[in-house]
């Protein structure tokens, strides 16, 4: 019979850890650099986690990575269920739960982490509820705006080539400019003032000061995002943009990180919406997608634009916001979706 050994991972266990990710996910394609970003260059602390081993060969792998969260008025440190793996060989053991829940344990016993919270989508939801007692929300809200018909057209498979670029609305037109708007190289000063001031606007979400922006954008390994920011005719900082774009199944999609600003700010932030779609569209993408809900201070100007919910039928798959408390006070906050900010800055993918 079989016998697993499990125990804590520790950066010590980089390479196995990556020759199980790979092999369980061809097309990963995580290296050692991927590793150090995630878990052992993380501001918020690093990897926590266990794996099953064989033979000594990682099989299976459990793993959370930890996160500061705004809670209310509280500042706490929560953990984000990162990568979740059973090779084939190891499957059917019951080795999912017995990492996830020893994980948990850990993290009760260490006792900063208050909760941990993740992104199942709609095959691995139901291992997470039944298993491991996590309570789940609303599906992500998502966004688009076509840029492109090619987008649709491949979509709904017509036999022929149909591409016609979208009209972009202009903002409000003003004789006397408040603001100017441009890509940047990199994110600018003034970060923290920014949070401070968006913060205000939600009671649930990560962190994003500058040490957060920085780490998740500027110092991701093999990833390019591209920078904007609105100011002041006096140079002062407004509100920042983040985007990426990437080639798709689905087509050329320019994704918006983050869009962050005092919440009084909308025709700042509408201008800055209107040079972002149009810098997607030089750049060739044929659509625009944001992970927005409706309490979202900037909610409306997206719709202004022309961005609609993501119809079921086009969606790569459905993606449930969740929680486990491994502190009881934090559990009813949590399952109010409507005081959380997500964003595609909470998703490791993009």
């Amino acid at each position: 019979m079989e016998e697993y050994q499990i125990r804590k991972l520790t950066r010590d266990d980089r390479e196995k850890f990556l020759e199980c990710l790979n092999e369980g996910i061809p097309s990963c394609h995580k290296d050692e650099s991927d590793f150090n970003w995630q878990y052992v260059d993380n501001p918020a602390g690093s990897i926590r986690g266990f794996g099953a081993f064989l033979d000594e060969k990682l099989v299976a792998i459990y793993v959370v990575s930890p996160v500061r969260f705004q809670v209310g008025e509280k500042i706490v440190f929560g953990a984000q269920s990162m990568d979740t793996l059973t090779l084939p060989c190891a499957q059917k053991k019951g080795l999912f739960k017995k990492l996830a829940i020893q994980t948990y344990d850990d993290l009760i016993h260490e006792g900063s982490v208050k909760f941990t919270y993740g992104f199942p989508n709609q095959n691995s939801k139901h291992g997470f509820v039944k298993y491991l007692n996590w309570t789940l929300l609303d599906p992500c809200r998502f966004l688009v705006r076509v840029l492109n018909t090619s987008c649709v057209a491949r979509k709904v498979k017509l036999p022929f080539r149909f591409s016609l670029p979208m009209p972009i609305l202009p903002t409000r037109v003003s004789w006397k400019p408040k603001y100017r708007v441009k890509q940047v190289s990199k994110l600018s000063d003034g970060l923290n003032t920014l949070w401070q001031n968006f913060r205000e606007s939600f009671n649930i979400g990560v962190i994003r000061d500058e040490v957060y922006l920085r780490w998740r954008f500027e110092r991701r390994p093999k990833t390019d995002y591209s920078y904007f920011e609105v100011r002041t005719l006096k140079d002062e900082l407004e509100g920042i943009g983040i985007m990426r774009i990437m080639d798709k199944v689905e087509g050329r999609v320019a994704y918006i990180m983050e869009f962050m600003s005092d919440k009084n700010n909308k025709r700042a932030m509408s201008e800055l919406l209107h040079f972002m779609m149009k810098r997607a569209l030089l750049e060739k993408a044929e659509m625009m997608a944001t992970r927005i809900e409706k309490n979202h201070p900037f909610y409306h100007l997206f719709i202004k634009q022309c961005f609609f919910p993501l119809p079921k039928w086009i969606r790569p798959t459905e993606v449930y916001p969740g929680y486990v408390a491994h502190d009881t006070q934090f559990h009813s906050i949590l399952g109010d979706q409507q005081g959380w900010h997500i964003s595609y800055a909470d998703d490791d993918t993009v």
